[in-house]
């Protein structure tokens, strides 16, 4: 399990952050298993590094959307402001003096 949270990790910073997700909480998993019983289970480093990865990936994801965000938000503004100006020009043209 802390193996599986680790590739999840590891495949969650460079897709999307469902693996990532489930990187935490496998490793979360793991980690309690091996905190129970050491000698059944090992891999506590590989969990905790699972759960880095993880987090990383999550962190990654929201800096993308971030960025992204970033990015869209002047585009749209403009496109507002040149859509009120096309409304404004159409009621200028079509407004008759009785």
């Amino acid at each position: 399990m802390a193996v599986t949270a680790l590739v999840f990790g590891i495949v969650g910073v460079f897709t999307c952050p469902v693996f990532g997700i489930l990187a935490i909480i496998l490793g979360i998993v793991a980690l309690n298993r091996t905190t129970r019983e050491p000698q059944t289970y090992g891999g506590r480093s590989i969990a905790v590094a699972g759960i880095a990865t993880g987090g990383a990936g999550m962190v990654a994801s929201i800096a993308w959307v971030a960025l992204l965000i970033s990015i869209l938000l002047p585009s749209l503004s403009r496109a507002r402001e040149l859509s009120k100006r096309l409304v404004c020009a159409a009621n200028m043209g079509s407004a008759r003096p009785t």
